[in-house]
């Protein structure tokens, strides 16, 4: 009698596991199954993100057609650049027109403001070329471009980044070159002030002859190599308030000479303002660099009163917002001002990262983003004026002309770990220029 209750109760275990592990496989597979349509979703969301948004967009996709201007492409040597005639009535009397960039890694962005700038110098008498680049060693590159002086490449590697040593940025070099043996001069200049060894080598050079305004440069850089020493792994010079007094008293001495020598008043200024480079150096941080390199624009404007000059710098810089450049000049200049932003929806960049220097796959842009927006209407290459946005009335242009705004690409030439914030693009720029496909800028040894 026991044995066969045993069996039975043995029975109904049996059964009540069997009913469990029944539940458990149908569970392990429902579940299963709902992993696998998600990544069937998501595998198949970049191919299906453009009808959807067509689908929930029209109108305001077909109004945003209405707003761009198409550009035929991004390559300086194009035989036909009527697509830039658009810049004819874009561009008024502005005297310095600044290109953005959202990364510094960009080929297709470095081109494009390369064939830019050869239109506007051939079509609008734009003469000077103002890089965010170490400003004393950006006039030695102008010396090549002007006389035919030293290597290219080797006064390219001279401006310190990394960014700037790319075929792309080469091949303009060569491009001004050529101008200026034509008649169509372009000068190539910098308003960069990270740097002070290039402002110490013109102080030398412009000593020549002169013993003590030499030997106190040698005084000066002596004490600034010391303290590079003691930060070897910053651009950012950290001093004590001793040392600080020291570098500001051998300055005041430097700034006394040059102001008391014989030398010509174009020389005198050139070496005053390599004094002032190097003061800001010393003062570089993130709330004075665009102050600073704003205030070296203005010097450069004030030595060229007759030139138009374009500016080269990243969209943080260049931007009317903020504490960034852009906002300095714009505020000063007015109506001289124009600010022309640049994105794009995809593709690759150049940058450092967990690879070192290198090759970096970029975030495609998602909803809501600009770029996710701009690269929906099927335009891979358009310029969009952002001024005459504010001015239309229609309800389809809310999304860019809301004041929160949207997110937006902000890389630089670090990658980040997240390539999009907050921006409000009508405030920022004046012009954008979308481009849906990056690759990154060629770098050379």
């Amino acid at each position: 009698m026991i044995t066969h209750l045993v069996t039975w109760l043995l029975i109904q275990v049996l059964k009540i596991m069997l009913m469990k592990n029944i539940i458990f496989f149908l569970f392990i597979f429902l579940l299963g199954l709902t992993c696998f349509s998600n990544y069937f979703f998501q595998k198949n969301k970049s191919e299906t993100s453009k009808n959807n948004i067509d689908q929930n967009y029209n109108n305001e996709l077909a109004w945003l057609k209405k707003q761009i201007h198409p550009l035929n492409g991004f390559d300086p040597n194009a035989l036909d650049n009527s697509d830039l005639d658009v810049l004819e009535k874009i561009i008024g009397d502005e005297k310095v027109i600044a290109l953005g960039e959202v990364t510094h890694g960009s080929s297709e962005i470095f081109q494009m403001k390369h064939r830019i700038i050869k239109y506007l110098n051939e079509h609008k008498e734009f003469d000077i070329l103002s890089m965010e680049a170490s400003m004393p060693e950006a006039y030695e590159v102008n010396e090549y471009t002007m006389e035919g002086k030293g290597n290219a490449l080797e006064l390219i590697r001279g401006m310190h980044f990394w960014i700037w040593r790319t075929q792309e940025v080469l091949e303009m070099v060569e491009w001004m070159k050529q101008q200026n043996i034509k008649g169509k001069p372009i000068k190539f200049t910098g308003f960069d002030m990270q740097f002070y060894t290039g402002a110490i080598k013109n102080l030398k050079i412009g000593f020549t002859g002169e013993k003590y305004g030499k030997t106190l440069t040698q005084e000066l850089d002596s004490s600034l190599v010391k303290l590079d020493n003691q930060n070897p792994k910053t651009i950012v010079l950290k001093l004590t308030n001793n040392e600080q007094e020291e570098i500001d008293n051998l300055l005041l001495k430097i700034r006394k000479e040059i102001i008391s020598s014989s030398f010509d008043a174009s020389k005198r200024e050139w070496l005053l303002q390599n004094v002032r480079i190097i003061e800001q150096c010393l003062d570089n941080g993130f709330r004075t660099r665009d102050k600073y390199m704003a205030e070296n624009v203005e010097w450069i404007k004030k030595q060229n009163p007759n030139s138009k000059i374009v500016l080269w710098g990243h969209n943080y810089h260049i931007k009317e917002t903020s504490v960034s450049m852009g906002k300095y000049l714009s505020d000063k200049l007015k109506d001289d001002y124009l600010s022309i932003g640049f994105a794009f929806h995809t593709g690759t960049y150049s940058a450092k990262g967990e690879k070192g220097l290198s090759v970096y796959q970029a975030k495609k842009s998602f909803p809501g983003t600009y770029e996710y927006f701009f690269q929906a209407i099927d335009t891979p290459f358009f310029l969009l004026d952002l001024r005459e946005i504010e001015k239309d009335t229609s309800k389809y242009g809310d999304w860019l002309k809301s004041e929160k705004g949207l997110k937006f690409r902000k890389t630089g030439a670090v990658k980040p770990r997240l390539e999009f914030s907050w921006a409000n693009l009508k405030k920022d720029f004046d012009i954008l220029i979308f481009i849906n496909e990056s690759s990154n800028s060629e770098i050379l040894e």
